[in-house]
């Protein structure tokens, strides 16, 4: 694989990303990466998490002859900007800024260029789409298909299952690091309230800084009508195991897009693109982050992209 650093430029911030390249020469076809949520950089890392998802994905493309550009979000890694201040349309915006500069490159093929999305990036490339309708396909990892006020109450019902299954005095920490003292879901409850009667772009929520504008931006989305207004085929691939996107998304997706889809529903598969036996919490991420992502996800997409390109 050659990779090559680049700038993006994308208006009011500029986005430093790396282009993956297969060996040989082009143009290849390529696949854009678009990051879940959080203030992250071109691999989904951030401090305290090392995902390191994209780099992976990038260099299992290149294996296969596609390219891929990763870049770091706006106000993260080298990125100007700043990502607390940034709301989710900013974000589709970046992705709009990224395919036109792949469409660009001498390397790329501008009539075979795909968007890969993980969580929150699963309905950033619907409107990518939408925007650049050239665009060949869609690869979805993790989608969802529910509001994402229902889908972070959800995430909060999980959490506290997994505190409630913590010995003392470890339990109270938790409780009072997420929920300031309540209950998971009544703190979620409190955020949302607070987000829904603010307008401010930044707010600070139990000892976290959170990108209001943004998540304000989120809960306004219809996942389902950008499934449907979608017109490129799509891969979709749900963890059975994922807590914070539901597993049967992927097939409810396919029930309801214009366009083929093909879904899948990993087996003991995480949001974090990891296997796990057994019961799973949130307080598992830190182990799972020390293993690879899953190579049957890594074939499923790659196996996808290699048969769009037959069409």
């Amino acid at each position: 694989m050659q990779t090559r650093e680049v700038l993006i430029p994308g208006g009011a911030v500029t986005l430093a990303g790396t282009l993956s390249l297969p060996q040989g020469a082009g143009p290849f076809p390529t696949c854009l990466l678009v990051h879940g949520t959080g203030p992250l950089d071109r691999d989904e890392n951030m401090p305290g998490q090392s995902l390191d998802i994209f780099n992976r994905i990038a260099e299992h493309l290149a294996g296969h002859g596609v390219a891929a550009l990763r870049y770091d979000k706006r106000g993260c890694g080298k990125s100007t900007g700043d990502y607390y201040r940034s709301g989710h349309h900013d974000l589709v915006d970046d992705a709009i800024h990224a395919v036109d500069f792949l469409a660009m490159q001498p390397e790329c093929d501008p009539d075979r260029i795909f968007a890969l999305g993980h969580s929150e990036g699963t309905v950033i490339v619907p409107q990518l789409s939408a925007q650049r309708p050239s665009l060949r396909g869609m690869v979805l990892l993790c989608p969802f298909m529910e509001r994402v006020e229902a889908i972070l109450k959800a995430q909060a019902r999980h959490m506290e299952e997994a505190i409630v299954g913590l010995r003392q005095p470890r339990r109270a920490i938790m409780r009072l690091l997420l929920g300031g003292g309540r209950s998971i879901p009544a703190a979620q409850q409190r955020l949302i309230a607070r987000l829904k009667s603010s307008d401010a772009p930044c707010m600070r929520i139990a000892f976290q800084k959170v990108a209001a504008k943004s998540l304000r931006e989120l809960m306004a989305l219809e996942p389902e009508a950008l499934f449907r207004a979608a017109r490129c085929p799509m891969l979709a691939i749900s963890g059975a195991k994922d807590l914070q996107c539901a597993p049967e998304d992927a097939q409810r997706i396919a029930a309801v897009a214009q366009v083929p889809v093909e879904a899948h529903c990993v087996p003991d598969l995480t949001h974090l693109l990891r296997r796990t036996g057994g019961k799973h919490t949130f307080f598992e991420y830190g182990k799972l982050m020390k293993g690879p992502v899953d190579a049957e996800v890594l074939a499923l997409i790659s196996g996808w992209i290699e048969r769009q390109l037959q069409v």
